[in-house]
């Protein structure tokens, strides 16, 4: 078998695509072994197989509780939102089945083991990526970077106008909006691209907003119209919903080039033929649009641009071809957007671009031919926990502070260092724990592990320092590392994520998955006990219309951990002033899938976007007052009462002092009037 062919992977939420390029140079995407281009981000866990794509979808109606859809939207997580007859599956185990069928259907027409460059949305952070990367490697695919789908989208379309290289026909610096909208998710993002070089200037999305928000929308009110008629609600069956989902996503597609469309719902032996126009679908969603718009204005500000200075607008992603898209962006950008690259396979496409470029600079050792500067697209900070003495509760409060490390939106990439010590002597390890987010409030953000360094010296005293730096390559990937100030002396220490698979897991799946996959395998690797759950943001599938909570984040182990540095120790190397944390139970942050994203308003007049996943702009949180118990009010009211006697006695006196003085004197003769 000859060299290395290098791809690109675009794993969605809906679908997931794969190109590489021909002999010539040209990018083209390459079929699974149904001969299709679009293979669905589906599994299914039959008896005596494991089953992935268009067959796996098929299954949902009939077997629900075995099959995981929304892949995409689970990654960086503890678990999937799809259960297995009950139980916990992880996203990376989901999302590598259905990479190690590409693998397979893919490795005999390219005549190679693939090499492959993953593609992330832009909002996604760090957690999302190491979890994509866990899978690829779990399905055995040689991954040589990661990407995000912005730069890969105008990528893609370089190849088509000819700015991938300096002698390419495009000559000239431009500035260009991309807008992603897929089946789980949502990007708009600006770049500045010249002549081999794409840098991105903002990226904005909501995680929680695609194509699958506009199928469950009509979907409940197809159950509603449903209930109103028969008094049942579909909604209350799984394998129900997934038989709706699939006429939802019909009908979309049917609004799409219609005015008008019918659905039939059966539910128990009950069926109703509802129609439904398509300016009562752009009614029905007209929310999610307005969170379109605020997605892409705030892109725009954080760009600090107008829409005199957008050049080009791209369009990608199969949602993107709802009129009601394409009629919000000639409304607020009155630019005509392109549609020049397939809008299903531009991220795949551009991603095999890049793996090309990363191929070609490794082998020959050479700059890459094209330069790609993307951003943090969420920050990184440390917990560092703080008390303030309450005079009237007379106790501490604890206020958990997430002190950043790393910021959005700094081009990657970039690399931070910061001092902790130790807290008590004798102690033997340093702990950190990092979250992602903006919040200045740990519990506000996102648990992304915790760094332990483990093998501090015998006998050291209080304020012995330790540097920890962190680091973040083009893909916005992170590797720790942790010395002695001053030194270069590496330390040994230990990155626990939060979430996805230890290498013990990581061999189970793999046996697990190259046997087939049959469900009665992969049962004892299965988490615990889950009920059926819908992905935040899709509540429209539910008849009660809330969702149940997603599973916890497991609390993390305590451990010594950092103090503040505020004197060095006699024994300690020299340094700068160092930044601390201090040794407390690992505090349980709200699991990303509890937290709720803002509704702008209707229409939105100047939206400003702050999305709860996608890595939000930094907001100020004024610190949480204590709540007065009744004791305290009790006391409060004694002491009003106290000064109010106190008060009446001293203007009793006085008044009773100034009428004897006025008698005296009146006896004495003396008018002082």
């Amino acid at each position: 078998m000859s060299a290395k062919r290098p791809i690109g992977i675009d794993l969605g939420t809906t679908h997931t695509a794969v190109a590489t390029l021909d002999e010539s140079g040209r990018t083209v995407m390459v079929p699974n072994a149904e001969g299709e281009i679009l293979t669905p981000s589906v599994i299914f866990f039959d008896d005596d197989q494991l089953i992935v794509g268009k067959n796996a979808r098929a299954a949902a109606s009939a077997l629900p509780d075995r099959v995981v859809r929304w892949i995409g939207r689970d990654l960086g997580r503890n678990a999937s939102a799809c259960p297995v007859d009950g139980r916990s599956i992880q996203p990376e185990v989901a999302a590598a089945a259905v990479l190690r069928k590409l693998k397979e259907d893919i490795v005999e027409p390219l005549g190679a083991e693939p090499t492959a460059v993953l593609t992330v949305p832009g909002c996604l952070g760090e957690s999302a990526r190491a979890s994509l990367v866990s899978a690829a490697q779990l399905a055995g695919i040689d991954v040589v970077g990661v990407c995000d789908a912005p730069t890969a989208i105008a990528t893609a379309y370089g190849e088509f106008h000819g700015y991938l290289t300096e002698d390419g026909p495009f000559n000239r610096e431009t500035t260009v909006m991309t807008i992603d909208l897929g089946g789980g998710k949502f990007d708009a993002s600006i770049l500045r691209i010249a002549p081999a070089k794409i840098e991105t200037l903002a990226a904005v999305g909501d995680a929680r907003l695609g194509g699958a928000n506009w199928d469950a929308r009509l979907v409940r009110m197809l159950c509603e119209q449903f209930r109103e008629q028969h008094g049942m609600d579909p909604r209350d069956d799984p394998a129900s919903v997934a038989r709706l989902l699939t006429s939802a996503a019909e009908a979309k597609q049917t609004l799409g080039a219609r005015s008008k469309t019918s659905v039939r719902v059966d539910y128990r032996g009950m069926t109703s033929e509802i129609e439904i126009t398509r300016d009562e679908y752009q009614s029905l969603t007209a929310d999610l649009v307005a969170r379109l718009e605020a997605v892409i204005q705030s892109a725009l500000a954080e760009a600090q641009l107008d829409w005199p200075n957008i050049a080009r607008i791209f369009l990608v992603g199969g949602a993107t071809r709802m009129p009601a898209v394409t009629d919000l962006i000639g409304r607020v950008t009155d630019i005509v957007p392109e549609r020049s690259v397939n809008q299903d396979e531009a991220v795949a496409r551009g991603a095999a671009l890049l793996a090309a470029v990363r191929q070609v600079a490794d082998q020959t050792g050479a700059p890459p031919p094209l330069t790609v500067v993307p951003r943090v697209s969420r920050s990184i900070s440390f917990e560092k926990i703080e008390y303030e003495y309450d005079q009237v509760q007379e106790r501490s409060i604890e206020y958990r502070r997430a002190i950043r490390l790393i910021d959005r939106g700094s081009p990657l990439p970039v690399s931070q260092s910061r001092r902790f010590a130790t807290e008590q002597d004798q102690q033997r390890e340093i702990v950190v724990d990092l979250f992602e987010g903006e919040s200045e409030w740990s519990t506000e953000c996102d648990p992304l592990g915790r760094v332990i360094v483990s093998d501090l010296p015998e006998g050291v005293s209080v304020g012995w320092p330790a540097e920890v730096t962190l680091t973040l390559d083009e893909g916005g990937q992170l590797t720790v590392r942790a010395e002695v100030p001053g030194t270069h002396r590496d330390m040994t220490f230990d990155l626990q994520r939060e979430a996805g698979l230890d290498e013990a897991a990581i061999a189970a799946w793999t046996a697990a998955l190259e046997a087939g996959g049959a469900v009665g395998t992969v049962t004892p690797l299965l988490g615990g006990q889950q009920e059926s759950r819908i992905p935040i943001g899709l509540e429209d599938l539910t008849s009660s219309g809330t969702i149940a909570r997603q599973p916890a984040v497991e609390e993390a182990p305590q451990a010594a951990s950092a103090a503040d540095e505020s004197t060095q120790p006699a024994d300690a190397p020299e340094g700068d002033a160092q930044e601390s944390t201090e040794q407390q139970p690992a505090a349980e942050a709200p699991p990303q899938q509890q937290q709720q994203i803002p509704q702008p308003p209707e229409p939105p007049a100047a939206p400003t976007y702050a999305p709860t996943y996608a890595g939000d702009k930094p907001k100020k949180t004024k610190k949480p007052k204590p709540e007065k118990s009744d004791k305290e009010d009790d006391e409060s009211m004694r002491t009003l009462i106290t000064l109010g006697a106190t008060a009446g006695i001293y203007l009793a006196a006085t008044v009773l002092g100034l009428t004897i003085g006025y008698v005296v004197l009146k006896a004495m003769g003396i008018d002082i009037f």
